[in-house]
């Protein structure tokens, strides 16, 4: 049965048995080919163990059966680290990723709520699969707790699947709190217009796991930021306006790969 050894290969791979779990994802994928899942599962536990470019492969062949904008952004995140890429080959692989999941900016509705008062409060919206016990909380927490509260009114959108104390914690530092996890990305993208207002969405995750790339590609909000060490490269969507970043992540000249 492919989906009983596709099952304890997950189970595995929980246990931090990765060894265990990459054998029994190919004894499920050998009964059964075209397991699109057991494909994910498999590339997914060959990153833990550092063979990237068989785990490349298989994200490839999970897409060959069944196109998704998840695993190619998972093949994304490895060519960062893979040391024959070029600014410019892995400029190229982004913006081939939003041309084949991105809308064109131009079908998209750009009418936004927020109204042109000079002496309102500018509301903030971050987005995160991370606001938990996670690295990337530790930079960005302290910037949403920093704010301004006179100039600036701060929303986090959460998409934690187990909130712990660090998420407790934020939760008081913010005017709003919307969980969002579950949720699929056209509930999240309506949820965010019909709160109506926001004046920037910060962007928190690039292609890692647990994105919500698409929710920027629909463009919410009428500015929208790549937050800095969320993601070392750039998402490819042109509607993303701006990044965060620093003279060590982007050197002179990065720009243009933007």
């Amino acid at each position: 049965m492919a989906n009983a050894h596709y099952n304890l290969a997950n189970l595995l791979q929980g246990r931090k048995r990765f060894e265990d779990a990459v054998q029994s994802y190919e004894r499920a994928l050998a009964l059964k080919p075209d397991l699109v899942q057991a494909c994910l599962g498999l590339a997914d536990t060959l990153v833990e163990l550092w063979r990237d470019e068989e785990a490349i492969a298989q994200y490839n062949k999970a897409l060959a059966i069944q196109p998704h904008p998840s695993g190619r952004s998972s093949v994304l995140c490895l060519l960062n680290y893979r040391a024959q890429e070029t600014p410019e080959t892995l400029f190229t692989a982004h913006r081939a990723w939003a041309e084949l999941h991105a809308p064109a900016i131009a079908s998209l509705d750009l009418r936004f709520a927020c109204t042109a008062d000079p002496d309102r409060r500018l509301r903030i919206g971050y987005l995160s699969p991370d606001f938990r016990n996670h690295p990337a909380a530790d930079f960005v927490a302290p910037v949403i707790e920093a704010h301004d509260r006179h100039q600036f009114e701060v929303v986090c959108y959460s998409d934690v699947a187990r909130p712990d104390q660090f998420t407790k914690h934020l939760m008081t530092k913010v005017e709003r709190w919307v969980a969002i996890y579950g949720k699929d990305d056209a509930d999240v993208t309506k949820r965010i217009r019909r709160d109506g207002g926001i004046d920037i969405l910060v962007e928190a995750a690039g292609h890692f796991t647990d994105s919500r790339l698409p929710v920027f590609a629909a463009k919410p909000a009428p500015v929208q930021v790549g937050r800095w060490l969320g993601y070392p490269n750039t998402t490819g969507l042109t509607a993303i306006d701006y990044r965060i970043t620093d003279a060590f992540l982007d050197p002179e000249g990065a720009d243009r790969f933007y």
